[in-house]
């Protein structure tokens, strides 16, 4: 069985023609799924509380993150973000809801919780809480046991997705 990742490198450069139609076919379940939501709280008359919902999560969760180029949708992520507003009393959005919710589940347990930011955050995080096993990283940096850690070393950008370039991630 075959992994593919969701990244622009992987959707343009990797990617076969049958995963593309999957991605297709399920990208126009979703859509017709928040249509089916944007209606039912439009009848509802909580539309607008919803998109306030959504935008506020966006702000916290996506923006700080999306642009670094280290950026790896884990699909526990995306699947835990929508999973929470997909919360109408319909049977599609229990439906939609205890789908997404285990595809948190899955990717949290088959997986771990990975950081989003991948090596560059766990990087960051190992040396703020000064992990033991970061003495490796400073012995070959020539830093004492008491001597602070040099600069973090610097982070491959992503490939280039548009020309299919560079090692993908």
């Amino acid at each position: 069985m075959t992994h593919h990742s969701i990244s622009l490198y992987a959707i343009h450069c990797e990617w076969p023609a049958a995963v593309t139609l999957a991605a297709t076919l399920l990208l126009l379940l979703v859509v017709a799924l928040v249509v089916a939501h944007v209606v039912r709280a439009w009848r509802d008359r909580l539309l607008a509380g919803r998109l306030v919902e959504i935008a506020a999560t966006v702000a916290v969760f996506w923006l700080p993150r999306f642009r670094d180029p280290n950026f790896h949708l884990h699909h526990w992520f995306w699947t835990w973000f929508v999973g929470m507003h997909a919360n109408q009393d319909a049977w599609w959005s229990v439906a939609s809801s205890a789908f997404l919710w285990g595809g948190y589940v899955n990717g949290v347990g088959a997986w771990g919780r990975d950081d989003v930011l991948g090596c560059r955050r766990s990087f960051a995080a190992a040396i703020d809480q000064g992990c033991g096993f970061m003495e490796c990283y400073a012995d070959q940096h020539g830093a004492g046991p008491n001597a602070t850690l040099p600069k973090p070393p610097r982070f491959a950008d992503a490939p280039s997705w548009r020309h299919c370039t560079g090692d993908a991630p």
